[in-house]
């Protein structure tokens, strides 16, 4: 029998496990990979938090090791002030997009995320509710 993902991970390079999370690069969303499908083995098969059923996704479109994001709510002020520098990028759960820069509108893009201190991306979000699912991203080096 051959193993879950064999031939994505020849053809692609990707290593895609069943159970791990993963997010999808241009709606951003998380995801979990789920065990592939019988046919269309050029595919990854996710399921997107919400959704009931799997969907296929290309194996490219896929951050396999995703930067954790760190709800709103769970931030303090001493804790904002300590990293206050750190870049991050700002998620819209509402939207289900980032925001662009300079806070002007959203994107499913994230490369055309903006990039925010973390400093500023809090006090630019800290008056909203937690049913706006505001998020921070870590941007990595």
């Amino acid at each position: 029998m051959v193993a879950a993902y064999d031939y994505v991970r020849r053809r692609y390079g990707v290593d895609p496990i069943v159970g791990r999370a993963a997010r999808h690069l241009e709606t951003g969303e998380d995801c979990v990979i789920a065990r592939p499908g019988r046919s269309q083995q050029h595919y990854v098969r996710v399921r997107f938090a919400g959704r009931r059923h799997a969907a296929n996704s290309h194996p490219t479109a896929l951050d396999y090791d995703p930067a954790p994001r760190i709800a709103l709510e769970a931030l303090t002020a001493p804790l904002v002030a300590f990293f206050a520098a750190q870049p991050v990028r700002i998620w819209s759960g509402e939207h289900r997009a980032w925001w662009r820069p300079d806070c002007a509108g959203y994107t499913v893009h994230v490369d055309r995320a903006g990039i925010y201190s973390l400093g500023y991306a809090y006090s630019a979000t800290s008056h909203v509710g937690p049913e706006k699912q505001v998020k921070f991203e870590q941007v990595r080096a």
